[in-house]
């Protein structure tokens, strides 16, 4: 599942969450073997139908693009906290660059205001059948949207 992020200069600082969350994907693609999310994904697992299939975050990655004169101070990092949500660490929105993590009920992260330029980027999130996760950290209920 991918989307794109685009930042307008001052955009406000985002709220520190994590994606641990449970998709119902849609099991008919388009001819070209295409599932867009937008009408073939659901983050409400209450709207779940026959035809879908459940899926969990397993890995997020952020690719910035379009961010070619981007120096320190002008914001629009990706910061990781703790499950406290203190701030860890804030990567820069560097042009090419890959951040990618592993989505769990502690990978918190968001987004942190920029100052002067615009910042954009891909976010791709790769799935896994539930089970896997659930398995993985007992007792850590996903987080519903």
């Amino acid at each position: 599942m991918v989307e794109f992020h685009h930042h307008l200069p001052g955009s406000k600082t985002g709220f520190v969450h994590n994606d641990y969350n449970i998709i119902c994907f849609k099991t008919e693609p388009l001819p070209n073997q295409i599932n867009p999310w937008y009408f073939q994904c659901s983050f409400d697992r209450r709207s779940k139908d026959s035809d879908s299939e459940e899926r969990i975050r397993a890995i997020a990655a952020i690719f910035y693009l379009g961010n070619p004169n981007w120096h320190s101070g002008d914001g629009g990092e990706t910061g990781l906290y703790s499950s406290e949500h203190q701030l860890l660490k804030a990567f820069a929105p560097k042009n090419n660059r890959l951040l990618a993590f592993e989505v769990s009920p502690y990978s918190f992260h968001g987004f942190l205001s920029n100052v002067r330029l615009e910042r954009n980027s891909v976010i791709m999130w790769y799935h896994c059948h539930p089970d896997h996760q659930l398995s993985r950290y007992p007792g850590f209920a996903p987080v519903d949207f």
